[in-house]
């Protein structure tokens, strides 16, 4: 077969031939758009006649015309999200359930936002779509092998290998159905790619949930990472008893589009999952989503954490580690809301929790500075002592 030549004209204003084999798509061009310019695949809009190509279209069916390139990186602020769900004993079942589900409600490439694993008896997998994103063309999700780890800290190192060039989507973990560890998968749009420099990951755990993802937060911030370079969030234990654990993964060499600041919403009760992943759905209307992703909790609980991208004001944090006691612990905290400059009606939360008996008293405050001030901060600590 006859090769195919297709006039591209540049951002510059320059005109560029590509020689492609007749069955080669839209998309295999865009990659070597991506290559030349070292940047992700889902920033080219190439328009013909001033139409959006679609990812699958055949570069064959262009004819003579010119393809213009567009660089348009979008932000994930959406409207409008839903979600597709299924529960099943086998991890692939329960995966190739919700995919079938995102192709009969026809999200295409672009639009799948988030998609979460959890296990309790069975597994649990969400996807979180918007239509409000641009559609690229038809939805092809990769995803495996399933990496099974003893611990988080290695699944995620290996997760990381698998990330590598690739648009990913989520990377999520679930504890077993029948054994201890994590199984970690990596969902990523087939066929898109991204520069192909190192992914790294951060890991954090703590006695409360909101003390991990706090710990999670802080961690992300003291990498100095730039908005778009940020993978995601995924909330995750060994057991429903275990420590609350969050996993984020993060690549340098994705293009920053400016200073990334987190903030959240959180669910923790006895509910059945749908009423969590409506709460996932309403929780991010208006946000620029970074990600919605739940896990089994003690006592019949279960939790969900939704975390999106904020412009100007973000929460604070203090934090108190003491072995002289409760008391003294919340007196020095309360110090330190009124040294950081913290007004009354500014506290959004304080969390108290240790390790065992005998590991020190931590208490973590919550602030907002943006929130109307009542005047001085008056805080007041009773302490309750059980047997």
């Amino acid at each position: 077969c006859a090769m195919v030549t297709v006039e591209i004209a540049k951002l510059d204003g320059s005109l560029q031939s590509e020689v492609l084999e007749p069955h080669e798509t839209v998309l295999d061009l865009k990659r070597r758009l991506a290559l030349q310019d070292g940047c992700p695949t889902a920033d080219f809009l190439l328009l013909w006649n001033e139409v959006i190509l679609r990812n699958e279209q055949l570069v064959s069916s262009l004819g003579d015309s010119v393809v213009s390139v567009i660089r348009a990186w979008t932000p994930r602020l959406v409207e409008n999200v839903g979600y597709v769900a299924a529960q099943n004993a086998s991890l692939a079942e329960a995966i190739s359930q919700v995919l079938k589900g995102l192709e009969e409600k026809n999200v295409e490439q672009g639009q799948v936002l988030w998609i979460d694993l959890h296990c309790s008896h069975s597994y649990d997998c969400c996807a979180y779509f918007s239509s409000d994103l641009p559609g690229r063309g038809k939805l092809q999700v990769a995803w495996g092998p399933v990496i099974e780890a003893e611990d988080v800290p290695s699944g995620y190192q290996r997760a990381a290998e698998l990330a590598k060039g690739k648009e990913v989507i989520s990377v999520t973990a679930s504890s077993m159905a029948s054994q201890h560890g994590v199984q970690i998968v990596v969902f990523s749009s087939a066929g898109e790619a991204t520069p192909s420099g190192e992914a790294g990951f951060v890991s954090a755990s703590g006695g409360t949930w909101e003390m991990a993802a706090t710990k999670a937060v802080l961690e992300i911030n003291e990498l100095q990472l730039q908005h778009g370079q940020l993978l995601g969030i995924d909330a995750h234990n060994y057991h429903p008893d275990a420590p609350a654990m969050f996993g984020a993964m993060y690549s340098r060499d994705l293009p920053g589009h400016g200073p990334l600041y987190l903030d959240w919403v959180a669910l923790n009760q006895e509910s059945p999952w749908s009423f969590f992943y409506e709460a996932g759905c309403k929780t991010s209307e208006g946000k620029e989503v970074v990600s919605i992703t739940g896990s089994s909790n003690c006592e019949g609980r279960s939790v969900q954490y939704t975390f999106w991208q904020v412009s100007g004001d973000v929460p604070g944090y203090v934090e108190v580690e003491c072995r002289d006691g409760w008391g003294q612990a919340a007196e020095e905290l309360i110090q330190k809301l009124r040294d950081a400059g913290v007004e009354e009606g500014q506290v959004l939360s304080i969390d108290a929790h240790n390790c065992d008996l005998d590991s020190p008293a931590v208490l973590l405050a919550v602030f907002r500075r943006s929130l109307p001030s009542r005047g001085p901060l008056t805080l007041r600590c009773q302490i309750l002592q059980g047997a």
